[in-house]
Protein backbone atom coordinates (compact mmCIF):
# COMPACT_ATOMS: atom_id res chain seq x y z
CA UNK A 1 0.00 0.00 0.00
CA UNK A 2 1.48 3.41 -1.17
CA UNK A 3 1.77 6.23 1.19
CA UNK A 4 -0.03 9.32 -0.03
CA UNK A 5 1.85 12.65 0.14
CA UNK A 6 0.23 15.19 2.30
CA UNK A 7 -0.66 18.46 0.59
CA UNK A 8 1.69 21.31 1.52
CA UNK A 9 -0.74 24.09 0.71
CA UNK A 10 0.98 25.31 -2.56
CA UNK A 11 -0.81 25.78 -5.84
CA UNK A 12 1.90 24.06 -7.79
CA UNK A 13 3.59 20.96 -6.47
CA UNK A 14 7.20 21.94 -6.74
CA UNK A 15 9.45 18.96 -6.23
CA UNK A 16 12.51 19.68 -4.19
CA UNK A 17 15.61 17.62 -4.81
CA UNK A 18 18.61 17.58 -2.55
CA UNK A 19 21.90 18.80 -4.03
CA UNK A 20 25.05 17.17 -2.81
CA UNK A 21 28.52 18.73 -2.53
CA UNK A 22 29.99 16.14 -4.84
CA UNK A 23 27.69 17.27 -7.56
CA UNK A 24 29.14 20.81 -7.38
CA UNK A 25 32.70 19.55 -7.32
CA UNK A 26 32.14 17.50 -10.43
CA UNK A 27 30.81 20.39 -12.51
CA UNK A 28 33.55 22.70 -11.24
CA UNK A 29 36.29 20.36 -12.34
CA UNK A 30 34.56 19.95 -15.71
CA UNK A 31 34.56 23.71 -16.29
CA UNK A 32 38.26 23.94 -15.39
CA UNK A 33 39.06 21.17 -17.83
CA UNK A 34 37.21 22.93 -20.65
CA UNK A 35 39.11 26.18 -19.99
CA UNK A 36 42.43 24.33 -19.96
CA UNK A 37 41.56 22.72 -23.27
CA UNK A 38 40.86 26.18 -24.80
CA UNK A 39 44.22 27.44 -23.61
CA UNK A 40 45.96 24.50 -25.25
CA UNK A 41 44.07 24.73 -28.53
CA UNK A 42 43.92 28.52 -29.01
CA UNK A 43 46.65 31.15 -28.68
CA UNK A 44 45.92 34.72 -27.55
CA UNK A 45 47.84 37.26 -29.64
CA UNK A 46 47.72 40.87 -28.27
CA UNK A 47 47.45 43.75 -30.80
CA UNK A 48 50.67 45.42 -31.79
CA UNK A 49 51.05 49.10 -30.94
CA UNK A 50 51.88 51.75 -33.49
CA UNK A 51 55.58 52.14 -33.92
CA UNK A 52 56.67 55.64 -32.94
CA UNK A 53 59.57 57.04 -34.89
CA UNK A 54 61.59 59.42 -32.77
CA UNK A 55 63.47 62.22 -34.43
CA UNK A 56 65.57 65.02 -33.04
CA UNK A 57 63.93 68.44 -33.11
CA UNK A 58 65.78 71.70 -33.29
CA UNK A 59 64.71 75.27 -32.63
CA UNK A 60 65.88 77.78 -35.22
CA UNK A 61 66.14 81.41 -34.12
CA UNK A 62 64.92 83.82 -36.81
CA UNK A 63 66.50 87.24 -36.81
CA UNK A 64 63.97 90.00 -37.75
CA UNK A 65 66.82 92.02 -39.23
CA UNK A 66 67.17 89.41 -41.99
CA UNK A 67 64.61 90.12 -44.80
CA UNK A 68 63.93 86.42 -45.51
CA UNK A 69 63.50 85.62 -41.80
CA UNK A 70 61.25 88.65 -41.33
CA UNK A 71 59.06 87.43 -44.23
CA UNK A 72 58.62 84.03 -42.55
CA UNK A 73 57.79 85.68 -39.20
CA UNK A 74 55.16 87.96 -40.77
CA UNK A 75 53.60 85.08 -42.70
CA UNK A 76 53.33 82.98 -39.53
CA UNK A 77 51.67 85.91 -37.73
CA UNK A 78 49.20 86.37 -40.58
CA UNK A 79 48.22 82.72 -40.44
CA UNK A 80 47.78 82.88 -36.67
CA UNK A 81 45.51 85.93 -37.06
CA UNK A 82 43.54 84.21 -39.90
CA UNK A 83 44.51 86.98 -42.32
CA UNK A 84 45.76 84.45 -44.88
CA UNK A 85 44.55 80.80 -45.03
CA UNK A 86 46.81 77.89 -44.32
CA UNK A 87 48.10 75.57 -47.06
CA UNK A 88 45.52 72.86 -46.26
CA UNK A 89 42.64 75.35 -46.38
CA UNK A 90 43.88 76.85 -49.64
CA UNK A 91 44.17 73.37 -51.19
CA UNK A 92 40.64 72.42 -50.11
CA UNK A 93 39.27 75.71 -51.47
CA UNK A 94 40.98 75.14 -54.81
CA UNK A 95 39.56 71.60 -55.00
CA UNK A 96 36.07 72.82 -54.15
CA UNK A 97 36.25 75.48 -56.87
CA UNK A 98 36.41 72.77 -59.56
CA UNK A 99 32.84 71.69 -58.81
CA UNK A 100 29.78 73.79 -59.70
CA UNK A 101 28.30 75.80 -56.86
CA UNK A 102 24.85 74.68 -55.79
CA UNK A 103 22.30 77.47 -55.88
CA UNK A 104 18.73 76.69 -54.81
CA UNK A 105 15.88 77.87 -57.01
CA UNK A 106 14.27 79.78 -54.12
CA UNK A 107 17.36 81.79 -53.27
CA UNK A 108 16.08 85.05 -54.79
CA UNK A 109 12.59 84.77 -53.29
CA UNK A 110 11.67 86.73 -50.18
CA UNK A 111 8.70 86.40 -47.86
CA UNK A 112 7.26 89.77 -46.91
CA UNK A 113 4.04 90.97 -45.36
CA UNK A 114 1.45 92.52 -47.59
CA UNK A 115 0.58 96.14 -47.11
CA UNK A 116 -2.59 96.58 -45.05
CA UNK A 117 -5.62 97.60 -47.01
CA UNK A 118 -6.93 101.06 -46.17
CA UNK A 119 -10.63 101.76 -46.36
CA UNK A 120 -10.11 105.52 -46.61
CA UNK A 121 -9.66 107.09 -50.03
CA UNK A 122 -6.88 109.63 -50.33
CA UNK A 123 -7.75 112.67 -52.39
CA UNK A 124 -4.87 114.70 -53.78
CA UNK A 125 -5.62 118.33 -52.93
CA UNK A 126 -4.17 121.09 -55.07
CA UNK A 127 -1.30 123.05 -53.56
CA UNK A 128 -2.36 126.66 -53.25
CA UNK A 129 0.81 127.89 -51.58
CA UNK A 130 4.38 126.99 -52.34
CA UNK A 131 7.23 126.96 -49.77
CA UNK A 132 9.11 129.43 -51.97
CA UNK A 133 6.29 131.99 -52.05
CA UNK A 134 7.01 135.11 -49.94
CA UNK A 135 4.76 135.45 -46.91
CA UNK A 136 5.00 139.24 -46.61
CA UNK A 137 5.59 141.76 -49.36
CA UNK A 138 8.99 143.32 -49.71
CA UNK A 139 9.70 146.46 -47.72
CA UNK A 140 9.99 149.70 -49.65
CA UNK A 141 13.45 151.23 -49.81
CA UNK A 142 14.30 153.70 -47.03
CA UNK A 143 14.25 157.31 -48.11
CA UNK A 144 15.45 160.52 -46.52
CA UNK A 145 11.86 161.70 -46.07
CA UNK A 146 10.94 158.64 -44.02
CA UNK A 147 14.08 158.96 -41.89
CA UNK A 148 13.35 162.64 -41.25
CA UNK A 149 9.80 161.83 -40.24
CA UNK A 150 10.80 159.05 -37.85
CA UNK A 151 13.71 160.93 -36.29
CA UNK A 152 17.09 159.90 -34.93
CA UNK A 153 18.03 158.19 -31.67
CA UNK A 154 20.91 159.48 -29.60
CA UNK A 155 22.40 158.61 -26.22
CA UNK A 156 21.63 161.22 -23.56
CA UNK A 157 23.66 161.71 -20.37
CA UNK A 158 22.38 163.20 -17.11
CA UNK A 159 23.79 164.04 -13.67
CA UNK A 160 21.62 163.64 -10.60
CA UNK A 161 23.66 165.70 -8.13
CA UNK A 162 25.47 169.00 -7.97
CA UNK A 163 27.01 168.67 -11.44
CA UNK A 164 23.54 168.90 -12.98
CA UNK A 165 23.49 172.65 -12.11
CA UNK A 166 27.07 173.29 -13.23
CA UNK A 167 27.55 174.74 -16.69
CA UNK A 168 29.05 172.47 -19.33
CA UNK A 169 31.45 174.07 -21.80
CA UNK A 170 32.27 170.93 -23.78
CA UNK A 171 29.66 168.10 -23.79
CA UNK A 172 30.77 164.47 -24.36
CA UNK A 173 30.74 163.01 -27.89
CA UNK A 174 28.46 159.97 -27.60
CA UNK A 175 27.51 159.61 -31.27
CA UNK A 176 29.37 156.34 -31.96
CA UNK A 177 28.66 154.69 -28.61
CA UNK A 178 25.79 152.17 -28.44
CA UNK A 179 24.71 150.86 -25.05
CA UNK A 180 22.54 147.75 -24.96
CA UNK A 181 21.15 148.54 -21.49
CA UNK A 182 21.76 152.22 -20.73
CA UNK A 183 19.57 152.12 -17.61
CA UNK A 184 22.09 149.82 -15.89
CA UNK A 185 25.09 152.01 -16.72
CA UNK A 186 26.29 154.23 -13.84
CA UNK A 187 29.55 156.24 -13.84
CA UNK A 188 31.11 158.06 -10.87
CA UNK A 189 32.69 161.38 -11.97
CA UNK A 190 34.97 163.67 -9.95
CA UNK A 191 35.48 167.19 -11.42
CA UNK A 192 38.27 169.50 -10.24
CA UNK A 193 37.97 173.26 -9.65
CA UNK A 194 39.18 174.07 -13.18
CA UNK A 195 36.25 172.07 -14.66
CA UNK A 196 38.22 169.07 -15.88
CA UNK A 197 37.10 165.49 -14.90
CA UNK A 198 39.93 163.97 -12.87
CA UNK A 199 38.26 160.79 -11.67
CA UNK A 200 35.92 158.68 -13.90
CA UNK A 201 35.02 155.17 -12.77
CA UNK A 202 32.06 152.90 -13.69
CA UNK A 203 29.87 151.95 -10.75
CA UNK A 204 27.73 149.40 -12.63
CA UNK A 205 28.19 148.28 -16.23
CA UNK A 206 25.99 146.07 -18.39
CA UNK A 207 27.86 146.19 -21.73
CA UNK A 208 31.07 144.89 -23.20
CA UNK A 209 34.39 146.32 -21.97
CA UNK A 210 35.19 148.05 -25.29
CA UNK A 211 31.96 150.09 -25.18
CA UNK A 212 32.48 151.01 -21.52
CA UNK A 213 36.02 152.15 -22.28
CA UNK A 214 34.83 154.41 -25.10
CA UNK A 215 32.16 155.88 -22.81
CA UNK A 216 34.71 156.65 -20.07
CA UNK A 217 37.05 158.36 -22.54
CA UNK A 218 34.17 160.51 -23.81
CA UNK A 219 33.33 161.59 -20.24
CA UNK A 220 36.99 162.44 -19.54
CA UNK A 221 36.93 164.82 -22.53
CA UNK A 222 34.10 166.88 -20.97
CA UNK A 223 34.79 170.37 -19.69
CA UNK A 224 32.77 172.12 -16.98
CA UNK A 225 32.80 175.74 -15.89
CA UNK A 226 35.32 176.58 -13.11
CA UNK A 227 34.01 176.44 -9.54
CA UNK A 228 35.23 177.30 -6.06
CA UNK A 229 35.16 173.73 -4.73
CA UNK A 230 38.40 171.76 -5.14
CA UNK A 231 36.60 168.49 -6.06
CA UNK A 232 32.97 167.93 -6.88
CA UNK A 233 31.48 164.42 -7.12
CA UNK A 234 28.42 163.20 -8.94
CA UNK A 235 26.99 160.11 -10.67
CA UNK A 236 26.08 160.05 -14.37
CA UNK A 237 23.22 158.03 -15.87
CA UNK A 238 22.29 157.41 -19.52
CA UNK A 239 19.07 157.04 -21.52
CA UNK A 240 18.05 156.83 -25.16
CA UNK A 241 16.34 159.94 -26.55
CA UNK A 242 14.46 160.12 -29.85
CA UNK A 243 14.65 163.35 -31.77
CA UNK A 244 11.52 163.61 -33.91
CA UNK A 245 11.88 165.05 -37.35
CA UNK A 246 9.51 167.28 -39.20
CA UNK A 247 6.17 165.95 -40.63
Amino acid sequence: MKRTQEPDGLIFAWKTRSRSVMHLVFWGLTALGILAAFLLIFKVIPPRGRQVVTSAQRLIYLDPADPSARYLINRARDRSALIIPSDELAASSAAAAQYPLFRPSFQSFEVRLKEPRSMSTDVALPKIFSPDDPILPALPPATAAIAARVGTVRLKWNFSGSLAERAVRRPPELGGITLLEPSRMRVRVGVAANGRPVFVMPVSAGDDPATVKSLLEALKAMRFAPAAEAMEWDEASFTWEVEKGGA
